[in-house]
């Protein structure tokens, strides 16, 4: 697969990510949701990892707009709602999907740089980043109270 190919491919699967989110836009309006704490730690192979973005889609398209994290250094992140833009989502069932680019060499994306324009690839494979392959390890149930100390776990030996 050329490079040009693969960006294709990265790039038609973050505009999937986005459409998904725009679609779940049925159920309570944003105002009205109560948003409760999420936030965690992600490890990848076991171990924390930096610069994973993590979407929460809600399971039935229909509660809630969702939200989105980073992970810092540690692996930890913190969930921001997709329409407030404020901490935490609504109680319910949620897909994560996770996505990480990097350089060809698996080195970080130069800081303030755009992954397409200096070449990045896509480093987690589609089972973790593409909403069509959604299973029983990116399947997770915010409760009433919230999920301050998730621990989110990415094993690279898993393939779809």
């Amino acid at each position: 697969m050329s490079r040009c190919d693969l960006m294709r491919r990265c790039a038609g699967v973050c505009l999937l990510m986005l459409s998904v989110q725009l679609l779940g836009c049925g159920g309570a309006p944003a105002n009205t949701e109560k948003l409760v704490p999420v936030a965690g730690i992600v490890t990848l192979d076991g171990k924390p990892s930096e610069g994973i973005t993590l979407m929460f889609s809600p399971s039935d398209n229909s509660a809630t707009r969702g939200g989105w994290g980073v992970t810092d250094a540690q692996g930890k992140f913190k969930v921001t709602h997709n329409v407030k833009n404020q901490p935490g989502l609504p109680a319910g069932d949620f897909t994560v999907t996770y996505s990480r680019f990097t350089m060809l060499d698996g080195s970080p994306i130069p800081a303030g740089k755009p992954p397409a324009d200096v070449g990045g690839v896509q480093s987690l494979s589609p089972v973790w980043n593409d909403p069509s392959k959604a299973g029983p390890h990116n399947k997770l149930t915010i409760p009433a109270e919230g999920a301050p100390n998730l621990e989110l776990k990415i094993d690279t030996k898993l393939r779809g």
